[in-house]
């Protein structure tokens, strides 16, 4: 399935922020670099057609409770522009780990074991989080992988995009809900998110799984299911 081309003009302008370049796209987004009125270089985050700006939006919540918490992107902001909701994190210098692996073949194990630490203390936040009444959030990222991943120039490791996380509190839309439907991507599911109904059931101990799958990745230079589907 193609990616459809952001269908507004660069450089955009939203409040006081102005985006001048396409970044890249996710499979429900497109992330856009530029500055705010200061001139921070800040990242926009904008909702493709047919993904409710919703989305994002409990996206931008999550992320400003898990702000100075761990390894995550740095909430900012959200604002709206017409019809589309725009979620604003500060930009982070760096390569996502699936660039890194595209330069090296694979990694030393020195610096797996170095990531491996920085994705398992994120993790660990996801799991012991709770919302100010108490209760837990139970978040599950749903989507570790290798491209999600951001190595700093710092040797820090940022963890990207909750766009399909799933947390106690979260309305997703009916077809994620579906026992049929899965989400995420299949070269990095657990069990549960492979079985049938695996998109809800998913909880922070699949990420862990997942993580056992990118780490072997990054030191051996390939994923450890070959395939493109959850059948294959």
């Amino acid at each position: 399935m193609d990616t459809p081309p952001f269908p507004l003009s660069l450089p955009w302008r939203v409040g006081e922020y102005t985006f001048n370049e396409l970044m890249r796209t996710t499979g429900m987004s497109w992330l856009l670099r530029g500055t705010d009125a200061a001139g921070v270089q800040v990242v926009g985050k904008v909702a493709m057609p047919g993904i409710s700006s919703q989305l994002i939006s409990d996206e931008a919540r999550m992320l400003s409770r898990l702000k100075g918490r761990g390894p995550f992107s740095s909430y900012r902001d959200f604002v709206f522009w017409d019809s589309y909701g725009v979620m604003i994190y500060n930009f982070a210098e760096g390569v996502d780990l699936r660039g890194r692996l595209a330069e090296e073949g694979r990694l030393g194990l020195f610096h797996v074991l170095r990531i491996g630490k920085g994705v398992a203390r994120a993790l660990e936040v996801f799991a012991t989080l709770h919302y100010a009444g108490g209760g837990p959030a139970s978040v599950a990222h749903r989507d570790l992988k290798p491209a999600n991943i951001l190595w700093t120039p710092r040797g820090e490791i940022v963890l990207l995009d909750l766009g399909v996380g799933l947390w106690r509190g979260r309305n997703l839309p009916p077809v994620w809900s579906d026992p049929s439907t899965s989400v995420g991507s299949p070269a990095y599911f657990s069990p549960e998110q492979a079985s049938y109904g695996g998109a809800a059931s998913a909880d922070p101990r699949s990420d862990i799984f997942t993580l056992g799958l990118v780490l072997w990745e990054l030191a051996v230079g390939r994923t450890f299911y070959i395939g493109n589907s959850v059948g294959d």
